[in-house]
């Protein structure tokens, strides 16, 4: 992981400039930037490992511009934010972050953090769509092949399909334990922590991305299906593959 490249975007120099010294610590490389056209260069112009991303920038809504990174690149996106509203987390599931850190935060958490979501991605330090990695650790379900070591589905109809973080914890879970009723609570925990995922909502909108990445139609359903009062729960086995699909 040496040779990864974050973008830090904070219009705060001071907070540009701790982040900076702990990532670096770590061996990682980065470039700050303060405006969303800072942003928009350095995406054109290098090859980015991951963005951390304040989401409260002077005259810019960080939102947006998570919305513009994630419409051209599969690169992490982990928001640091002194904001702890679950709206924006939820938003922020949405969109398609990989992260969510509040301030104040713990160093050593934060560069976990940051380095589990570069690990995790396919595109190793690519900004354009990944080229879907050779088949390891992974099984199939249905016409999907899962990786579940990079956290990618693949198929021949659709592609490659990019799981985010959390999606990819919570689908683990459920292909790991099919046909087991997993509460929102449970699945709450599975994700990074309640810090992340703080209420129920967080895991609906978690599973309704999931299901619109698999083709899954909610009313009948192929895999993940809705347990009225109980949670959710994973409806067909999976098998150990090596395929190149």
């Amino acid at each position: 992981m040496s040779d990864a490249v974050v973008l830090v975007v904070d219009d705060d120099p001071d907070i540009r400039s701790t982040v900076r010294a702990i990532l670096e610590r770590d061996g990682l490389s980065v470039i700050e930037a303060a405006t969303g056209t800072d942003v928009d260069d350095a995406l054109s112009r290098r090859a980015l490992s991951a963005v951390v991303l304040d989401l409260r920038l002077n005259g810019e809504d960080g939102m947006e511009i998570a919305k513009r990174i994630r419409s051209r690149s599969g690169v992490p996106i982990v928001i640091l934010s002194a904001n702890d509203d679950v709206i924006d987390k939820v938003v922020c599931l949405e969109i398609g972050v990989d992260d969510y850190v509040t301030k104040p935060f713990h160093a050593r958490e934060f560069s976990a953090r940051v380095r589990n979501a570069i690990r995790r991605n396919p595109q190793q330090g690519r900004n354009d769509p990944p080229v879907p990695p050779a088949p390891s650790n992974s099984i199939t379900f249905g016409d999907w092949r899962y990786d579940l070591e990079f956290g990618t589905l693949h198929s021949q109809e659709t592609g490659e399909v990019i799981l985010t973080t959390y999606e990819h914890k919570i689908l683990r879970a459920f292909v790991e334990q099919p046909r087991k009723v997993f509460s929102r609570d449970a699945l709450l925990d599975l994700t990074a922590g309640r810090d992340w995922s703080p209420f129920d909502r967080s895991i609906d909108v978690l599973v309704a991305k999931l299901r619109k990445k698999l083709g899954d139609d909610m009313k009948q359903p192929r895999y993940i299906k809705t347990i009225r009062g109980e949670g959710y729960s994973w409806l067909v086995n999976v098998s150990t593959a090596r395929l190149d699909l």
